[in-house]
């Protein structure tokens, strides 16, 4: 029978299936496997000896948050404490754009926290960048309906920095949410469920939300001769550089510095390129 992996923690396994969650192992050939068994993995096993027995290929995997089958991600991002970061939103985005089969999706919460000014410099930021963002006013409530809208049929992983308020916006989402997920963690062993892994929560048909920990950092797990294919903004001029590798730096005739002189491209997006490109030409991937 086919289930998904809404919990994993070292050998403890939940999956869902047909509306029950059943606590499983893994069989012995899976447990040397080529890749962990992760949350969001579709799986067969059986019901009456609640063996997983087989890992059905995933269509994407994500690394952070570790999570696999997943058709949007939500970038959640706040408009103060922490204030908006424009670095940080297009960091997000060039993670997801490197992601097959993800649709992003930015959500600007504690919109009340902040001026009519203020809140339309941060969306015309967005607007450059050519992404689909949604306003919620954790006040009021106002922009959580057409939230959840956006989930209905899909499963959605959430990522965002520590104190932007991810939890918040579960709990208005899906009020049962924490509830539920502390029972997931108490039947595991684990205590109560301090969003410190992963959790998938089925909340409706064919609909899963995942529950992830924040973070204070992020590290792009790119090379960073792939950061020109999936930077939001630049990755629009490929191809159309005089140089087919180029880096958009130092090279001549770059048809990104030429958008950029022309105002075509914001030059604090530029700058963000430029910073994160630095970044991950030093880094050490680990995955």
């Amino acid at each position: 029978m086919k289930a998904r992996i809404i919990s994993a923690f070292r050998s403890n396994f939940k999956v869902y299936f047909e509306g029950e969650i059943y606590d499983v192992n893994l069989s012995g050939n899976l447990r040397h496997f080529n890749r962990n068994v992760i949350v969001g993995d579709y799986v067969t096993f059986n019901q009456d000896d609640l063996i997983i027995s087989e890992l059905i290929p995933a269509k994407n995997l994500l690394i952070r948050p570790k999570i696999a089958n997943i058709d949007q991600l939500l970038i959640i991002m706040s408009a103060k404490e922490p204030d908006f970061s424009s670095l940080l939103v297009e960091t997000f985005l060039t993670y997801a754009n490197s992601i097959e089969y993800v649709k992003p999706l930015v959500v600007i919460s504690k919109i009340d926290l902040v001026s009519k000014d203020k809140l339309k410099e941060i969306t015309n930021i967005l607007e450059k960048l050519a992404v689909e963002y949604y306003l919620v006013n954790n006040l009021s409530g106002e922009g959580v309906e057409a939230i959840r809208g956006l989930l209905k049929g899909k499963t959605t992983a959430m990522m965002g920095q520590t104190g932007v308020g991810k939890s918040a916006l579960i709990n208005a989402l899906y009020p049962a949410f924490n509830r539920r997920t502390g029972e997931y963690s108490v039947r595991g062993g684990r205590g109560r469920h301090t969003t410190r892994e992963v959790i998938l929560f089925p909340i409706g048909e064919e609909t899963f939300l995942s529950d992830t920990p924040g973070f204070s950092s992020f590290t792009l797990p790119l090379q960073k001769e792939e950061l020109p294919l999936y930077y939001p903004g630049i990755n629009k001029y490929l191809g159309e550089c005089f140089f087919n590798d180029c880096q958009h730096l130092s090279e001549h005739n770059c048809a990104v510095k030429e958008a950029v002189n022309e105002g075509k491209l914001a030059k604090t997006s530029y700058e963000n390129y430029q910073k994160v490109y630095d970044e991950v030409a030093k880094q050490k991937i680990q995955y």
